[in-house]
């Protein structure tokens, strides 16, 4: 089975592991591509072949509503492990973490991400201020 880094971060994020395990799990997310199922998209695609999004594009992502009402753009941890996991899945787009949360921030009425566990049921939300909390980080790391 291939490996399965966030999905193991996102197993490590609970009550007792804190701030740091939410941390080294935002890392992860920031810099790994997860799986979308995505509608709209250019057609002719082959699997694997990069495209890009224009101001005209109407493409649209696959969103969940959770408990406390929150419209989330679910998005699948570790996808080759995913759709092994999960056959039925239709993933059709990765896209980098940090690119997502971009994203997200510009489309109305949706909420964050929830990052789904490909090995185990868990899922961890991302909001909006979790979002730009970690890519302003990220951005000082980098630096100008």
């Amino acid at each position: 089975m291939p490996e399965a880094t966030l999905s193991d971060a996102i197993a490590a994020v609970t009550p007792e592991g804190g701030d740091a395990a939410f941390a080294a799990f935002m890392d992860f997310f920031l810099g790994t591509s997860v799986g979308l199922i995505a509608g709209n998209i250019p057609e002719g695609r082959r699997p694997g072949e990069t495209f890009s999004t224009g101001p005209n594009d109407r493409v649209t992502l696959s969103l969940v509503t959770i408990p406390d009402g929150r419209r989330l753009v679910k998005a699948c941890a570790d996808p080759t492990t995913f759709l092994q996991q999960y056959p039925d899945t239709k993933i059709n787009v990765l896209v980098l973490g940090r690119e997502l949360l971009q994203a997200v921030r510009r489309m109305p009425g949706v909420d964050g991400v929830l990052v789904c566990s490909a090995t185990q049921h868990i899922s961890i939300p991302i909001d909006h201020t979790m979002a730009a909390r970690a890519l302003a980080q990220r951005q000082t790391e980098v630096g100008p």
